[in-house]
């Protein structure tokens, strides 16, 4: 291949002596003719003079318009004003030219912004069909606008409804000079003038090398390859094209290839023979005009190509044309190319009107890509006769819709923060007003303050005011009779009744926490267990952790004292473990039923039979005291008989169905409580947001910059959208003018520290506006203060397991019509307030009622493992409120046999089946634990699954993609993912170290620690929230008597200790280049995301897989496959 090449490019060396020796070969045809023709005396233009605002001004606010890649439309206008082919009478014109600048709106980042565009192009059609007859008697079909630039001559180049929102309905007679594109492309019309960007011709013309240097390169090219910032998955930018370039060319020797972009960069090209000119995710690269310009054979990897000045330039015999496909093949295509072909190519680029075509000179010369512009415009002559309308004809209604105003009309306008015009972006219609259920007032408490303010008499009388004023407090005398007469209650309190608060304190007042017994209420997360716990103990005037306290996963605020205890329903589950009959306990509440999480509907039924093991206690010589010491050894049916009073009930929640709870617990009484609602505008958008994360981001400045005072609560559907779209609203916030109100942004969401969640719960600064980014943690049960006004995209991010093929994902849908009241609800709790449906109202009549209850779509492994463990061995026939699938029951005792947690005869096995059941993780995590001592690295597997059981870790901008790289390259590990967290954590501890051994305070060192992580691209709250979950867990494993220990740099004992535990997930290389799951058969990829995605090894562990575009699997090991028989002989022969 070497000698081959060597060859190739010799002879294509002296093509170049040829070509410069010889004239210029003309391009054939009448293309040549079409080229080099003089517009002059074929056309006349007529330049409308508009008011500054629509050009001239733009320019002056932002002179980056003359310079970045669509300023042609600024560099046309200046040139037809002194063009021999304008007239000054419109009546003898055959093109009029309207000359506003839709492209010169940047972002500080110089990217043309998409927003105000049709709204501009509406404002200059309507002053010039308002000022003279021409528009109105064709409806723009005489006339032409340039605009070079998808996002100029449509919305949004993601949009697949752009035709409908954009310029482009305005235009749909007229004719656009647009930048090329692709045929089925939305911002393409039909009928164009397409045209090359603009690249600086001086800029250029300084980087000419000299005549006759050798072209020494075979293929040149520099730019991305993948685009992770605007594409989680990364490949499909360039829909795949130039990921596959990298992957299957980046080692060839004929390609010179990289995401670098040096100084040498034009006189590269002019040694390169050819020049990659893929799209990326729009056409219209300058690579084109700069490979035109320096000579360099184009190849074009984009199907469906419409190139600038398509029908004047033979592009098939100047370039060469490569499907997306077939981008696997371009060494051989390339290479097959016969010389006499690339000699010819080289021949016809190295004519000058060819060159001269592609640029946009200042001034202009003859043969320019004006000029051509102009002989585009003349081919389209004459208009035919249907051009002229009829009197009273009319074919579009282009002038629908407020008249625009420039950015410099008065400093509050919308536009004149963002370029973004909101009644445009976002309109909105009011769809109804729900009725108000209670005018009574409430007190914003949390606004008071803390500390000596909260201990006063007026704010204990507040406190009694305001528990007196909720619906809940009229009925509570009926509520504690109904709980003394019976064992099960169903209690539906509508919202704001106050039933989480209320209820627990009216029991307790009521003697149901005598002789130290404790009022349990379970909540389905951690943040409504902390923040309402917190609440209840203001009212009780207590320290929280005595009277009132809660206890969540890694963090408990209880002491002996507790008697109204808080918590999530997978703690309560756990403490069955330890207590199967839940002695302590006089009453349980179960909160929030009607989210049916997965603990949620295994707790009712262990419940249920913990009910019935009290209720029918019998004499045994047994008492509960005989037990209480050595209950950890007792499972529920061992305790069957002991003497324990009957436990109570009580099942709640805002939306919930009474009878299908009622009729699950044998005709229970159900108990319904009128709540407090104020009413709640329901806002619906006109047309559908195909892209919801923008549509968010608008809608939050729009209700800042127009609607009154109260705090935005945003539902978004996980960690990193709600971090993304906090860092785009603080750099969009710095362009506020002094005088506007600040905005302060907290997120919510459940792998955030609970510290870091209450801040949701402050109150605003004054002069501020709070902006609470929440997943569906913000639907029930916590009312957040001071919220007015929500939006709702109507998304959600749900768990989905397919038991056939082992593939659990998250993946993200529409809420159901329960969800979207819930959220709308939450703008009604302290006041009347909007909720702005990101979605039509048809839509929402689309929506499913009610969310599948999660245990019919989750893995139920550690489901099986726990009632295992609490002696429950007919799994099957286990009383659910819903069965899961029996096959997804299979599945699961099969995995925990494999995983050796139970025996064959599916007994808890002895002591493995015994420890995994203790530990608060998934059963693999709990097997990679348990096994780490023996492997004598448990001080890596305890980082590992710390760092696995918070969101990613790291996180990047797009403003400094290269940068984030650069860094996360720093502690990446060729053997995997595992060990790069593994090097993330051991550097954030070096950092505090330092920190330490400097005697800073503890303050300091998170501030450094904090610093750095900035610096590196760590995602601080995930280190954070990492470092606490190992503290706990360290806990569980020393309770347990494992072993401390490290492998230090020996990771080979820590892959084969990864491989032991994580077999079920092993996949292998296959001869395509894809991986195999070994378990299921599945073909699957390697994630983007992981450290291995390039290096493609023989044979890996994983521990996610999940279904986005296609399978992907995450978090992975480089391994050997014969320590797959050798560590689990039981799944694997060495056969295999």
């Amino acid at each position: 291949m070497a000698a081959a090449l060597a060859v190739l490019l010799l002879a294509c060396s002296g093509a170049v002596a040829v070509a410069r020796a010889q004239d210029t070969e003309r391009i054939e045809g009448s293309a040549g003719d079409v080229l080099e023709d003089d517009p002059v005396g074929r056309l006349k233009v007529y330049v409308y003079e508009l008011p500054t605002k629509y050009n001239k001004k733009m320019v002056a606010k932002d002179s980056r318009c003359l310079s970045h890649m669509f300023a042609a439309e600024i560099f046309m206008h200046r040139f037809l004003l002194s063009s021999a082919i304008r007239t000054l009478n419109p009546e003898e014109a055959d093109w009029f030219y309207t000359p506003v600048y839709t492209t010169c709106d940047l972002t500080p980042w110089g990217h043309p912004l998409p927003f105000k565009s049709p709204r501009i192009m509406r404002s200059a059609i309507q002053f010039i069909s308002n000022r003279w007859p021409y528009w109105n008697r064709t409806e723009g079909a005489d006339h032409f606008f340039v605009v070079p630039h998808d996002f100029g001559a449509c919305f949004h180049y993601q949009e697949e409804k752009a035709i409908e929102r954009g310029v482009l309905p305005l235009l749909r007679r007229a004719t656009l000079v647009q930048t090329f594109g692709q045929k089925d492309h939305v911002c393409l019309k039909e009928g164009s003038v397409t045209i090359p960007p603009y690249a600086p011709p001086q800029k250029m013309k300084t980087h000419l090398v000299p005549p006759g240097t050798p072209r020494s390169i075979f293929v040149y090219f520099r730019g991305l390859f993948y685009d992770t910032a605007n594409d989680p998955e990364g490949g499909y930018y360039a829909r795949g094209a130039r990921a596959s370039v990298w992957e299957n060319f980046k080692n060839n020797p004929l390609f010179d290839i990289s995401t670098d972009h040096p100084p040498t960069y034009y006189e590269d090209m002019q040694r390169a023979v050819f020049c990659l000119c893929p799209l990326g995710w729009a056409p219209w690269s300058p690579r084109l005009v700069e490979a035109v310009v320096f000579g360099c054979i184009p190849v074009i990897i984009a199907d469906d190509i419409v190139l600038p000045f398509a029908d004047a330039i033979p592009w098939e015999e100047i370039g060469v044309f490569v499907a997306e496909d077939d981008v696997p093949k371009l060494d051989t295509i390339l290479t097959s190319i016969p010389m006499e072909v690339i000699l010819r190519k080289q021949r016809l680029l190295a004519n000058p009107s060819m060159k001269q075509a592609m640029l946009f000179p200042q001034p202009a010369q003859p043969g320019d890509a004006f000029h051509q512009i102009l002989n585009g415009l003349a081919r389209k002559l004459p208009h035919g006769e249907g051009v002229f309308l009829k009197p009273g004809q009319k074919v579009l209604n282009w002038t629908e819709g407020p008249p625009w105003r420039p950015e410099a009309v008065q400093a509050k306008d919308f536009a004149e923060m963002f370029g973004i015009d909101p009644p445009l972006v976002l309109p909105f219609f009011r769809y109804r007003s729900e009725e108000a259920k209670s005018p009574l007032a409430i007190h914003n408490f949390s606004r008071w303050g803390t500390g000596e303010g909260r201990n006063t008499v007026k704010w204990r009388q507040l406190i009694r005011q305001q528990r007196k004023s909720l619906p809940i407090a009229s009925v509570e005398k009926r509520l504690v009779e109904e709980v003394r007469k019976n064992d099960t209650l169903i209690i539906v309190g509508e919202t704001g009744s106050g039933k989480t608060t209320q209820l627990p304190q009216f029991l307790y007042d009521g003697g149901f926490c005598q002789d130290g017994k404790v009022i349990g209420i379970t909540q389905p997360r951690r943040v409504a267990a902390v923040t309402v716990a917190k609440r209840v103990a203001e009212e009780c005037n207590d320290q929280l952790g005595k009277k009132v306290g809660y206890s969540i996963r890694f963090d408990d605020s209880t002491s002996n004292a507790t008697r109204i205890k808080y918590m999530t329903d997978g703690l309560l589950l756990r403490e069955a473990l330890l207590d199967p009959l839940l002695s302590k306990y006089s009453v349980i509440i179960v909160d929030e039923a009607h989210e049916r999480t997965v603990h949620t509907d295994v707790l009712l039924g262990l419940l249920k039979k913990v009910q019935h093991s009290r209720a029918n206690a019998n004499k045994n010589g047994k008492t509960l005291p005989d037990v209480q010491g050595h209950s950890q050894n007792l499972t529920l049916k061992e305790c069957q008989g002991i003497r324990c009073a009957p436990l109570k009930l009580i099942i709640m929640s805002a939306s919930l169905d009474a009878k299908c709870f009622s009729d699950y617990f044998g005709g229970a009484k159900a108990v319904h409580i009128q709540g407090r609602q104020y009413p709640v505008d329901i806002l619906y958008t006109y047309q559908p947001e195909s892209d919801y994360m923008d549509a968010t981001l608008v809608t939050i400045f729009q209700i800042h910059l127009e609607e009154g005072p109260g705090d935005i609560l945003a539902f978004l559907t996980g960690q990193e959208e709600i971090e993304s779209l906090e860092r785009l609203i603080h750099e969009r916030a710095r362009l506020f003018p002094p005088e506007r109100s600040k905005i302060w942004v907290t997120p919510i969401y459940s792998s955030l520290p609970s510290e870091q969640q209450m801040n949701a719960f402050k109150p605003a600064p004054a002069g501020t506006r709070k902006v609470v980014l929440a997943t569906n943690i913000a639907e029930t049960s916590v009312t957040i203060p001071g919220i007015k006004y929500v939006i709702d995209p109507g998304m959600v991010k749900a768990r989905a397991y397919n038991p056939v093929t082992g593939m659990e994902s998250l993946i993200i849908i529409p809420v159901s019509k329960a969800q979207a009241l819930q959220r709308s609800g939450r703008a009604g709790r302290e006041g009347p307030g909007k909720c702005f449906r990101l979605f039509q109202e048809s839509e929402f009549d689309k929506l499913v009622d009610s969310t599948v209850p999660e245990i019919k779509r989750c893995n139920l492994s550690n489901v099986v493992l726990q009632l295992k463990a609490l002696g429950i061995d007919d799994i099957i026939g286990f009383d659910f409120m819903e069965k899961p699938s029996r096959t997804a029951i299979l599945k699961s005792l099969e995995q925990l046999i494999l995983l050796g947690a139970l025996t064959d005869d599916y007994k808890l096995s002895d002591p493995v089946g015994h420890q995994m059941a203790r530990l608060p993780l998934d059963p693999m995590y709990s097997k990679a634990l348990i096994v780490s001592s023996k492997f004598k690295c448990l001080e890596e597997m305890l980082i590992v699954v710390s760092m696995l059981s918070v969101e990613s870790i790291f996180f990047s901008v797009r403003e400094k993609l290269e940068e984030a790289r650069a860094a996360r390259k720093g502690f990446e590990s060729s053997e995997g993912d595992h060990i790069t967290l593994v090097n993330v954590y051991r550097a954030a501890a070096e950092c505090l170290e330092k920190s330490r051994n400097a005697n800073a305070k503890e303050k300091t060192m998170e501030k450094a620690l904090n610093r750095w992580c900035r610096e590196n691209f760590i995602n601080y709250r995930s280190l954070r929230h990492a470092r606490d979950v190992h503290s706990q867990i360290q806990g569980h494993a020393q309770q347990m008597g494992l072993n401390l220990s490290s492998c230090g740099d020996d990771m080979v004992l820590f892959r084969r200790c990864l491989t032991s535990a994580f077999f079920l997930n092993a996949a292998m290389r296959q001869p395509d280049g894809s991986y195999r799951a070994l378990a299921t058969g599945q073909s699957v990829q390697i994630h983007p995301s992981s450290v291995l995605f390039r290096t493609k090894p023989d044979c890996v562990i994983f521990n996610e897989l999940v279904r986005t575009t296609q399978n992907y699997v995450k978090n992975l090991t480089r391994i050997d496959p014969l320590w797959l028989a050798e560590l689990a002989p039981q799944y694997y022969a060495t056969e295999e």
